[in-house]
């Protein structure tokens, strides 16, 4: 039980009994996270809150991993391909032509696009190409499943894949043929017919003028399409494997060998090259590993300020802050200084997986929703948008608040814009149950975690607050004028002394939801004794109450103390 109590005490006298009370919590008490984005220089974003959770932009991930697959061989690492920029280049041509041939690969994927998993050819001509990569057109067959396609045709297996776990998966083509021919297996299991398996394409991969062999990325056309997941056992063999070798790719020990000419294990488990453990000959390079993009410090500012931080579009900012949880108040306030209507991200944290499990503050960019440039708040399946546009290039002040009461929705928020109300122009009933798993679902800042992506701000912030209680526009305004205000410290508000009943009942500040320990000492030397552990708070007003008996004529001198208590 956390319990804060001034360092002040007020006398009070009614009817000769003299009474004192504590008047508690310090004005920055439910300030739980504040970056000023004030420094001008360095990369270092204080939080200037107690907790003391600077932000920080995390080094370049280079994709390595320390997880396997369940191989019956020795196999100690894999590589995780960021669906952006990183894939694994070579400068083999691949099998031409219609020759037989066997691509297999060990993958684990949660997201399916047009990515490609392993690739060659000419993507302009019919018959050219020879791309791998899962099905992301349910019109075509089961969406996940493997999808291998040369220009201008496809086959596609049964088994979706996109379930996070890792799937062994191998084409043969028996060559001499149609596409049509391709079997599929997932596992060590031939698939069934899943989509279009009776494609009469003729098979003529170009492997002399056209994209060499790349792992994770495929190139269609002028379009680039990168792989979001991890792979591992890379193989291309000159040849059609059995049912039997497919087999024990999946689960032998010893896999074959014959006709292998192409075969990354990624086991260097660092660096940006891939070893050919086949021929020997195919060494890949591993690219799009690239350094961080910092934001930049800028001299434009808000009233009041000397510096702003500019988001680019680039990396957003991290904090190991969990964020506010379940359904307790809140509120996020921020300068914020933006022409941009794109998707965005001001400061977000949460699950953005489940139903109301996430908190994502941002300005509006679907039309369809409302004023494009207004704020908005979002809680996964829910959301709540605001009316008046800010995105006009301008300095503006937010906040988004929210105070807890007996049915948490998200069509309680409140927001202020320049510190006064702004009408919601939407809200979709959802209850708020944000989830603080922490993690890449921490508190960030300029941009926000949405699924496996990462969604940056394009603009300026700065004095970016989040409060563990809904502030009161009052306190808005107190914040956007520079001040401290922090939630509301306690205050005391009126003591009534009833002598005939001998009683005496004192009210203080208060907000709903919260509970408070009052304790009581006729000296104020400790220890006090506890009255009540949990008083609630009144949970329609601002004020609550507590009333003390036994007061009659006679009673000496007592005081009382009043703190809010947090289990």
């Amino acid at each position: 039980m956390r319990t804060t109590y001034p360092h002040r005490a007020v006398p009070l006298c009614a009817a000769g009994i003299l009474f004192q009370m504590a008047n508690a919590g310090p004005a920055r008490a439910e300030l739980v996270g504040q970056w000023l984005f004030d420094e001008g220089s360095g990369t270092t974003y204080a939080d200037s809150s107690p907790a003391g959770n600077d932000a920080y932009i995390p080094a370049a991930d280079s994709g390595w991993l320390d997880e396997a697959p369940p191989t019956a061989f020795a196999n100690e690492s894999s590589y995780q391909f960021n669906g952006s920029t990183t894939y694994v280049e070579t400068s083999y041509g691949g099998i031409g032509g219609d020759s037989a041939r066997t691509v297999a690969f060990w993958v684990k994927v949660s997201t399916v696009t047009a990515h490609g998993l392993v690739a060659w050819g000419d993507s302009v001509t019919n018959g050219a190409k020879w791309h791998l990569r899962l099905n992301n057109a349910a019109g075509n067959g089961p969406v996940g499943a493997i999808r291998t396609e040369t220009q201008g045709d496809f086959t596609i297996g049964t088994t979706p894949l996109a379930d996070g776990q890792w799937h062994h998966v191998a084409s043969v083509y028996p060559g001499g043929g149609e596409l049509g021919t391709v079997i599929h297996y997932v596992d060590g299991v031939a698939e069934l017919a899943g989509g279009n398996n009776a494609s009469t394409q003729a098979v003529n991969t170009n492997n002399t003028t056209a994209d060499p062999v790349t792992v994770g990325r495929r190139t269609q056309g002028a379009a680039d399409n990168y792989f979001d997941g991890a792979m591992d056992d890379v193989r291309i063999y000159d040849r059609a494997l059995s049912d039997v070798e497919v087999a024990a790719l999946f689960d032998g020990a010893a896999p074959p060998t014959d006709g292998l000419v192409l075969y990354y294990d990624f086991e260097e488990g660092t660096g940006d090259t891939v070893a050919d453990a086949g021929t020997g000959m195919n060494d890949g390079a591993v690219l799009g590993v690239g350094a961080p993009a910092f934001p930049v410090w800028s001299d434009d500012a808000p009233p009041g300020f000397s510096h702003s931080l500019e988001f680019l579009g680039g990396d957003m900012l991290f904090t190991d802050y969990i964020g506010v949880g379940g359904s307790t108040s809140r509120s996020v306030t921020f300068w914020f200084k933006t022409t941009s209507a794109a998707d965005n991200g001001i400061v977000a944290w949460g699950d953005s997986t489940g139903s109301g499990l996430k908190w994502h503050a941002r300005i509006n960019s679907n039309a369809a929703d409302g004023p494009l440039g207004a704020l908005r708040v979002e809680i996964q399946d829910g959301r709540a948008v605001a009316t008046t546009p800010a995105n006009d290039g301008g300095w503006h002040h937010g906040a988004i608040v929210f105070e807890e009461d007996l049915d948490p929705d998200i069509t309680d928020v409140v927001f202020y814009l320049d510190g006064e109300p702004d009408d919601l122009f939407l809200a979709t009933s959802v209850p708020i149950n944000t989830l603080t798993p922490g993690g890449l679902q921490a508190v960030t800042l300029g941009g926000r975690v949405q699924g496996a992506n990462r969604v940056p701000w394009l603009g300026n912030l700065a004095d970016v607050r989040i409060y563990d209680t809904g502030l009161t526009q009052a306190e808005v305004q107190t914040i956007m004028a520079g001040g401290g205000a922090g939630g509301g410290g306690l205050r005391m508000v009126d003591i009534a002394y009833d002598p005939g009943a001998g009683e005496a009942t004192f009210t203080w500040s208060s907000r709903p939801g919260r509970f408070y320990v009052i304790q009581t000492s006729t000296d104020g030397a400790p220890p006090w004794d506890e009255v009540d552990d949990a008083y609630p708070a009144a949970a329609d007003a601002e004020t609550t109450s507590f009333t003390v008996g036994g007061l009659g004529p006679g009673t000496p001198r007592m005081l009382f103390r009043v703190g809010e208590s947090e289990e």
